[in-house]
């Protein structure tokens, strides 16, 4: 089941107009990234942006799919996380 951690999301520079360019530091680990092919949230411009900062990023591009692609194209989401984390 999936859960929104809103204080999180409350508190993120991303949702305050801030982007990933303003983030200090950058994490190592593998870090998975869905991006619906139909939505302007990432876009093919900010890949590199992304690999900066999460350098074992698999930035994963589901076709067709709008921003909210866990809901509205789950099971595209769900084979590319179930992917991912078989990769792990």
């Amino acid at each position: 089941r999936w859960k929104i951690n809103g204080r999180a999301l409350e508190s993120s520079p991303l949702l305050h107009g801030e982007g990933l360019e303003l983030l200090a530091g950058s994490y190592e680990g593998p870090t998975f990234f869905a991006a619906g092919g139909a939505s302007d949230y990432i876009l093919p411009g900010d890949h590199a942006l992304i690999r900066q900062r999460f350098p074992g990023a698999l930035i994963e591009v589901i076709p067709k799919a709008d921003h909210w692609l866990q809901a509205t194209s789950a099971t595209a989401f769900r084979a590319a996380l179930d992917s991912f984390l078989g990769r792990l």
